[in-house]
Order: C-alpha cells, then structure tokens, then sequence
C-alpha cells in the first residue's frame, strides 16, 4: 500500500507527516455521525464482530471481513501490537500482522511529533488503535464505499466512525495547543461545523 517514508533527520518529511497528522485529525473530528446502530452497508453491527479484516488483493484497500476478531499468532505482530496497541494485547482483534507492520512504518514519526504532549498522543493513538484492531470495531464504524477487487468481490474503500462528544472534545483540547514547525497540529484548522455525536 502507499504510504509516507519519512527519515526523523529530514524536515520537508516531517513537516509533511505533521500535515497529514493535521488533516487526520481534523477528519476525525468532522466524521463524528449518528448512531452507527442506523446504517445502510448491509452488515451485522455488534460487540465482538469486526467490519474489515487486513488489506485486499490490490494492498491498496481492505477486506470486509464481518466475523469474529482471530487471536494474533505471529510473534512479530504480537509484539507491535503490545507496542503500539497496548490495550488490545493478549485478545482476539480485527487487524492481521500485515496491517501492523505498515502502522509501524507510519506512526513513528507521527508520534515523535506529537508526544510534544503526551495526552495529545494517547488520544490519537487510541482513535487510529480502535479503528484498525478493536474487537467491537463493528460498532462505531460502517463501510461507507466499496470497490471492486480481482481475486474477491469487493473491498472497502472507505470508512465511516463514530466517537462521542465527550471523547472528541477530549481529542480536540489535548491537541490544540500542539505544534511543531510553527505549525498546530490543529486548532484553527477545523472549521465551525454541528456534529452529530453518538455513544459506543
């Protein structure tokens, strides 16, 4: 899959990186909808059950996979996700070792960027850790569209995700304040908007 290298001594990377760092966040807090209980991708939407599983044949997009989360068997995996995803170690999740061998290649520098502060961090880590792992990941997320892939029906090209007001509040203060290169990591970047809110 595509993704961002960027090496910690370059700075046209790293000021890049905290660009997208920026925009995700900002996503983030634009994308918070109602309850994810009333969706229309078709799928089961319940504890326990995950919404995609790993990448699809073309690596660029993900399987739906709307089963049970599977226990982690490769000892490299396992110790990423006890890195990066402390919360999800030692249970059955909804990522496989090929989804956190590129999260590991991508967060890195995301994080030396805003450790600046250090709840800003664990408040984007747990967002980016519950998305991509979470054994419920059915119940805040949906398959908003899906593209069809060789080798299988079809993929999931994007993805909606619900958070509740008080946990993006909590994101949005932790951050707002955060900067490097000048720059905040948000703050002025998120346009006034109504959002609606739901709980999970």
């Amino acid at each position: 899959s595509s993704g961002i290298n960027a090496e910690y001594g370059d700075s046209s990377h790293a000021y890049y990186l905290l660009m997208v760092c920026k925009l995700i966040i900002s996503v983030l807090l634009l994308a918070i909808v109602d309850n994810v209980g009333s969706v229309s991708d078709g799928l089961i939407h319940e504890k326990d059950r995950c919404i995609s599983y790993g990448f699809s044949e073309d690596e660029v997009h993900y399987n739906i996979y709307n089963a049970e989360p599977r226990l982690l068997e490769d000892k490299a995996a396992m110790n990423l996700i006890k890195e990066h995803c402390p919360m999800y170690r030692n249970q059955a999740v909804c990522c496989d070792p090929q989804q956190l061998k590129a999260f590991d290649s991508k967060v890195k520098l995301a994080a030396a960027l805003l450790k600046a502060c250090d709840a800003c961090w664990d408040n984007f880590r747990l967002v980016l850790c519950q998305q991509m792992c979470s054994p419920d990941q059915s119940t805040f997320m949906e398959v908003l569209e899906q593209y069809p892939v060789p080798g299988q029906e079809y993929a999931a090209r994007s993805f909606r995700t619900s958070m509740t007001k008080e946990y993006a509040v909590k994101l949005f203060d932790s951050c707002s304040e955060v900067q490097a290169f000048g720059v905040r990591a948000i703050g002025s970047s998120v346009p006034t908007q109504t959002a609606h809110t739901s709980d999970y």
